[in-house]
């Protein structure tokens, strides 16, 4: 069977994500505190990547969130570190089957038209929230993946607002804003490997439902609350560059984008509470976050170490 036809099939296979736009996928049966992924697994994630590219090859774009899940095994701060672990390895062995993939049909330059998140959520939404045996308990230890499918490509990492971004840049006085500014915008116009540029807002977060019903959610519930709290830096930008046919205004815009993310990152900094679901949500971003700042693919990174009280700095 050629890898073209191959291809062919998973896109048929996976061609109710395309149509619907939309498609979970949940790999469970990890082993405690478990987070490799079993052959099983990464032949799931292969079948998957093949539909990936045969997306791209459509002219397609690709939307993915990957939520690493975790049992209760009585200490909060390893279920998160466990669950942010499970989603992390998922995420890695993906992005590099779609550079496989893509490669075999001739699709390695289009890979910025996909984006992929991870989160840890601990034991936030087991499928048995009193498991009573292994295999309830294994049924929690699992991570999903939320696909999401447009019919166009995204824009080029390159465009024009980001060197738009760079040349008003100069013009603003504060300049820590400057710094990490500059580092986004040269980031987002790196081609590959594509740079993550996700952000979340604490505040949006806060309007999420009650912490009773977020286990009761399905998968693409789930994402759809997370999507209201979670940004884009790249849609940011481009929206403020839009709106602001003065370079003036558009410096300005930055410095106002840059004032938020620092505020947001700052707010899930002090809001590390034990013992409720909406602690264990606000450490689960919190470590993201700082996985993310290590990251040098990730807008993120631009705000490592990053101080309130050194803001303007």
């Amino acid at each position: 069977m050629s890898h073209a036809f191959r291809i062919f099939v998973a896109l048929l296979v996976f061609m109710p994500f395309h149509a619907a736009r939309a498609l979970t996928t949940i790999l469970a049966d990890y082993p405690r505190y478990g987070t490799a992924l079993s052959p099983d697994k990464e032949l799931a994630l292969r079948s998957a990547a093949r539909a990936v590219a045969g997306v791209l090859l459509t002219g397609g774009s690709v939307d993915v969130a990957i939520y690493g899940n975790a049992d209760f095994d009585n200490d909060r701060s390893k279920e998160v570190s466990v669950s942010t672990e499970r989603a992390r390895s998922a995420e890695a062995t993906l992005r590099r089957m779609i550079a496989e993939e893509a490669a075999l049909v001739g699709q390695s330059g289009r890979l910025s038209a996909v984006s992929i998140t991870s989160t840890g959520l601990g034991t936030l939404r087991p499928v048995f929230p009193r498991p009573l045996n292994e295999e309830q308990r294994r049924a929690n230890r699992r991570i999903e993946i939320v696909w999401n499918a447009s019919a166009g490509p995204l824009p080029a990492p390159s465009e024009p607002i980001f060197q738009r971004c760079m040349r008003v840049l100069p013009s603003v006085s504060v300049a820590g804003t400057r710094r990490r500014m500059a580092c986004v915008c040269s980031k987002l116009q790196q081609i590959t490997p594509a740079v993550g540029d996700t952000h979340y807002d604490y505040r949006a977060k806060l309007q999420m439902p009650g912490s009773a019903g977020w286990p009761n959610l399905t998968p693409e519930q789930w994402n759809v609350a997370v999507n209201g709290f979670v940004r884009h830096l790249r849609a940011d930008i481009r929206s403020s560059s839009n709106n602001s046919p003065r370079d003036a205004d558009f410096a300005a815009g930055l410095v106002a984008l840059d004032d938020m993310v620092g505020r947001n990152i700052d707010d899930f900094s002090n809001q590390q509470v034990g013992g409720s679901a909406t602690g264990l949500l606000d450490r689960a971003l919190l470590a993201d976050i700082q996985n993310r700042m290590s990251d040098p693919n990730h807008t993120y990174s631009c705000y490592a170490n990053y101080s309130r009280r050194d803001h303007d700095l």
